[in-house]
């Protein structure tokens, strides 16, 4: 997996374009460029007249990547990962219990399993998506309501667009929309920009 930019912590979710009615396909939340990944949390929606989630072997519906896996140093525990295929709802939160450095680089975070039950487009949509980036007592604090109060992740939305365009004008405008960390703002910045806008991932489902 390759970043577009060398600093820019994002994440994206990524899956195949098209598939096959019937068939079994996996989505996964893949990070770039983290740095101390401690808690993570958010709601995913989509269409169950379209598509159902397979429960993993472990009996949820998440499956955890390389970059959250559990091991010997700090366990990330999930405290949170509840589907809902009458709704078509998923929330999902985890965390790391103990202080300490987070996780940090690229790689997956976690996966899903559908099946496709009919034709048509789904669109899968990540939403209330909030990442601990550091260790904080609030965290600890706050999972016995199993929430947790971490700053927001780069999801953009279209007043980030809008800012784009105002910087793109004139270096004098500043740099906060240089997304790619190339020093300069311009049309490259839009593939970071494109990749975090509202987390969504659509499929098409043939027969």
């Amino acid at each position: 997996m390759e970043s577009t930019g060398k600093n820019n912590e994002y994440l994206i979710i990524e899956g195949p374009e098209r598939i096959k009615q019937g068939t079994e396909f996996t989505l996964s939340l893949v990070g770039y460029n983290i740095e101390d990944l401690y808690a993570l949390s958010f709601d995913l929606v989509y269409d169950p007249q379209l598509v159902q989630l397979v429960s993993t072997d472990e009996g949820g519906a998440v499956e955890l990547g390389e970059m959250i896996k559990e091991n010997e140093q700090n366990e990330m525990t999930v405290f949170g990962n509840e589907a809902d295929n009458e709704a078509g709802t998923l929330k999902f939160f985890a965390s790391l219990i103990f202080d300490g450095e987070g996780r940090t680089g690229s790689g997956e975070i976690l996966s899903l399993t559908f099946k496709a039950l009919k034709t048509g487009k789904v669109n899968f949509k990540m939403t209330d998506l909030k990442i601990q980036l550091d260790f904080s007592f609030n965290v600890l604090i706050n999972l016995v309501d199993s929430t947790i109060n971490p700053i927001s992740f780069k999801s953009f939305n279209l007043a980030d667009l809008s800012q784009w365009a105002y910087e793109l004008q004139s270096p004098s405008n500043g740099l906060s929309t240089d997304y790619n960390n190339d020093g300069v703002v311009n049309t490259n910045d839009l593939t970071v920009l494109k990749n975090n806008y509202n987390l969504e991932k659509s499929i098409t489902i043939t027969p």
